[in-house]
């Protein structure tokens, strides 16, 4: 019998009740607390240039990201930052990840370097917008809009001279929305006190308050995962169109944060098609999944055709993905110490039979004309390497020097004085293009961020280099994609995994540890509470984002992070065991799922069959 949805004029669509929003906004004031804590206490930022244990430190892609949102909020619309900084401010087209969170931390840098009097118009102007489209769904919208919108006049002008933590705030800010959007969830799926508990126990969760300030993407798709969430349960109870366009919007959200998102998209609105019982005819199944499919589609079209035509090749929503795979793909991943984690996997190999430097540098890289292009004395953002632009986008704590000495490094210097361009023959720079290579020669290539070729041409070689290399590993990628997953979910060398978690990844010193519990403490849990939903409300949603979560980890790198998919399930599933033991000492404030279920038999079963 196929499960029914909740019968019309259930709680779940009901205004939430006074018990319900309490306690949601103390669960979101405490999740508030914790991150204040944690940006102000337990992690401050790092001092310039330092990178330590007990500090926040901007490096890898919370630098670029930061990068490019302040590029932007000057007017330089997603330019790489590297090029920027390494090569006296040349601007060259570059996404480097969906661009939700850099359009977002970009506004609100862009919103600090304002007057005052056009922070306080904007604020206005906004907030009126907001409080007009509540109008019918608020007591008193203005009121409640002003409440939220001078704390944020107030925080974006006094943080203006301090980007970098203007930026950590901001990010928080939204992170903490996943709080009333995850009890949202859990009064869906069950009743207000589920919604309840789900809501303090992702105020805890360390997986959500330690990503909140990384500046990574993870601070909105925290936020995007359960908003889709609720959206697909509203639609499976109601599948009405404004129900649908509502579960399309949120799926845009959160396909322009992570690139899995679009996987997401696909699987639930299958789902969706498959068990919607409320009609046999295939186009009413059909029609409002395709609808809200189109307004996914759209504007992804619309954005990937545009960093087509900036690049000049197909970028997709943004590249990455051949990055992503080529760290993962060398002998100390595959095999070694770091095996299922990632590292900065080197381009080398022993050369085989003679060969000329170019063709084997092509070949190593995986680009056609790389060589020749990068050994070209008169190439533009070669000529400029290291020289500094005119307004860098570094912040009195955050510059780019690290960047800078670490290219220099990895360039190295040629006999001649000259600058290299990150082509070594047995441990020596060269820079001759007729060079004759011989059998045992050791060449090791450094893709060079200033080589004129574009973000999605660096990216295919890259994907180029990750294939190749799996090719000739068949055997070893299933034990690896598991590895992988078991490193994810703590079940695979955890304890060195913790390790890199906060070193590499730099998540603090206790904080790794600190998820790491949690993660498994709340497992157990989820699973009794999805044994004791079973059969009773629609688990599929959350059954299909774990198995794409499980999917992208197997394929892409064994991160903790990116678990964070099933830390969200965890929370919402969790929450209803601890509901029930709290129910059975407390009385119900509200129906239960089964007096809900139980209320109108009739209509339940009515509403299956129709």
């Amino acid at each position: 019998m196929p499960i029914a949805p909740l019968p019309p004029g259930s709680s779940a669509d009901a205004p939430t009740g006074g018990f319900f929003r309490r306690w949601v906004g103390i669960a979101t004031a405490l999740g508030a607390a914790v991150v204040l804590l944690d940006i102000l206490v337990v992690r401050p930022q790092c001092p310039k240039d330092t990178v330590r244990p007990g500090c926040f430190a901007v490096v890898g892609d919370a630098l670029g990201l930061l990068s490019m949102a302040r590029l932007l909020s000057w007017g330089k619309f997603f330019i790489s930052p590297a090029l920027y900084e390494l090569a006296g401010g040349i601007e060259a087209p570059f996404v480097g990840k969906p661009p939700a969170l850099v359009g977002y931390m970009g506004a609100v840098l862009w919103l600090s370097e304002r007057p005052l009097v056009v922070q306080a118009l904007i604020v206005m102007v906004v907030g009126a917008a907001v409080a007009w489209v509540f109008r019918n769904r608020w007591k008193h919208p203005a009121r409640r809009v002003a409440e939220v919108a001078v704390p944020i006049l107030v925080v974006v002008s006094f943080l203006a001279d301090r980007p970098t933590m203007l930026a950590r705030v901001a990010t928080s800010a939204v992170a903490l929305l996943a709080i009333p959007a995850v009890a949202m969830v859990g009064r869906r799926l069950a009743d207000e006190r589920v919604g309840v508990v789900a809501a303090f126990l992702v105020a805890l969760a360390p997986a959500v308050w330690v990503n909140a300030s990384m500046l990574t993407v993870e601070s909105l798709y925290i936020v995007a995962l359960p908003m889709v969430l609720l959206a697909t349960l509203r639609a499976f109870d109601s599948p009405t169109t404004a129900r649908y366009a509502q579960l399309g919007a949120a799926m845009m959200v959160l396909s322009f944060t992570r690139l899995e998102g679009a996987a997401v998209v696909l699987a639930l609105l299958v789902g969706l098609v498959i068990t919607n019982h409320r009609t046999e005819r295939i186009g009413r199944r059909v029609g409002p999944a395709v609808m809200a499919l189109m307004i996914v589609v759209v504007p992804l079209v619309g954005w990937s055709t545009m960093n087509a035509m900036r690049q000049g090749r197909n970028a997709g929503v943004s590249p990455g993905g051949g990055s992503v795979l080529w760290s993962g793909a060398c002998d100390e991943v595959v095999y070694g110490e770091l095996r299922g984690f990632w590292t900065l996997c080197p381009v080398e190999e022993t050369i085989k039979e003679p060969v000329v430097l170019t063709e084997a540098v092509d070949d190593a890289i995986g680009m056609t004309g790389y060589a020749e292009k990068v050994l070209d004395p008169n190439n533009e953002s070669l000529s400029r390497a290291l020289d500094r632009p005119a307004r860098s986008s570094s912040t009195p704590l955050v510059t780019s020097e690290g960047v800078r000495a670490e290219y220099a490094r990895v360039m190295g210097r040629l006999p001649d004085g000259r600058r290299g361009v990150g082509i070594w023959v047995d441990g020596r720079p060269v820079g001759d293009p007729d060079m004759m290579l011989q059998p045992g020669d050791f060449l090791q290539v450094g893709p060079n961020a200033l080589s004129g070729f574009s973000e999605a041409e660096m990216d295919a070689g890259a994907g180029v280099r990750a294939i190749r290399y799996y090719k000739e590993r068949p055997k070893e990628l299933p034990m690896l994609a598991a590895a992988r997953v078991g490193r994810a979910v703590g079940a695979y060398r955890p304890v060195q995994t913790v390790r890199l978690d906060s070193l590499v990844e730099g998540r603090g010193a206790w904080q790794p540890w600190a998820a790491m519990v949690f993660w498994w403490a709340s497992l157990p849990l989820a699973v009794m509470g999805w044994l004791r939903l079973r059969g009773r409300r629609p688990l599929w949603p959350f059954g299909t984002l774990s198995i794409v979560v499980i999917g992208t980890v197997a394929i892409s790198l064994g991160i903790p992070r990116y678990r964070l998919g099933l830390d969200v399930v965890a929370c919402v599933l969790a929450a209803v065991p601890i509901a029930a033991w709290i129910g059975r000492r407390w009385p119900a404030t509200g129906p239960t799922l089964s007096e809900q279920l139980a209320a109108e038999p009739e209509t339940v079963e009515s509403s299956a069959e129709t």
